[in-house]
């Protein structure tokens, strides 16, 4: 369940993310969405996009448009902010490239945001300041399509999620922040959130990520837990 605010505050809108119908890494064909997103009573959608979308993008998005269902909101393919830190220059270049084409999709379909994973696996938030270096050229990238970069607060091994996005609105003033109740719990912040005054001050939070959280982010078996 995602709450993403509209024309204020006071008005949010309640999306579910496509994740729900269509998740990786065999069950990411954009049909799933085509088929089962108008049945889903939500206010709107949350588009995942995936890595297997590559070249077929403005495809995709004419076809989503045609749906003519409410998808404000996109999340970026998460490969993109790990991508930034590859020990390969050419890795590295592909990520811009691939953000930029997520950003061209984002304002293809209609959508104003996009929520970016700036950290991530393998490295998680071990090279953020390479990250963070960064974002000024991804902030430029997402304004020349019109979009609202949010970067998500999700799990560190160093750090944790709110000193870190503490740190990217520290960077660049253009960024905005999309938080996770299941990531704030697993490091034990919901309340701090709350705390957090430079986060509201600022009105940097322009997406929330609703989700339980037991103690796990895997079943019994291994798989993730949604």
């Amino acid at each position: 369940m995602i709450v993403s605010p509209a024309t204020s505050a006071l008005t949010p809108r309640l999306l579910c993310s496509t994740g729900a119908i269509s998740r990786g890494p065999d069950a990411t064909n954009e049909a799933r969405v085509e088929r089962y997103g108008a049945h889903i009573a939500a206010d709107g959608l949350e588009v995942m996009i995936y890595d297997s979308w590559y070249g077929e993008l403005g495809e995709i998005a004419g076809r989503f448009r045609r749906l003519g269902l409410a998808m404000p909101v996109t999340h970026g393919e998460k490969s993109i902010g790990p991508d930034l830190v590859a020990p390969d220059p050419a890795i590295r270049d592909r990520a811009f490239a691939r953000f930029e084409d997520n950003c061209r999709f984002t304002a293809a379909i209609g959508a104003d945001r996009i929520v970016l994973h700036l950290w991530g696996l393998p490295d998680s938030d071990t090279l953020i300041e390479r990250q963070l270096d960064d974002l000024p050229a991804l902030l430029d990238r997402a304004d020349a399509h019109g979009v609202t970069l949010a970067v998500e607060a999700i799990p560190c091994v160093v750090s944790d999620p709110l000193a870190v996005v503490h740190r990217v609105l520290e960077r660049d003033a253009r960024a905005r922040v999309a938080i996770d109740t299941e990531f704030l719990a697993m490091h034990g912040q919901l309340d701090a959130v709350f705390a957090a005054d430079w986060l509201w001050a600022a009105d940097a939070v322009v997406h929330v990520h609703i989700k339980d959280f037991n103690g796990t982010l895997v079943d019994e078996t291994g798989r993730r837990r949604y």
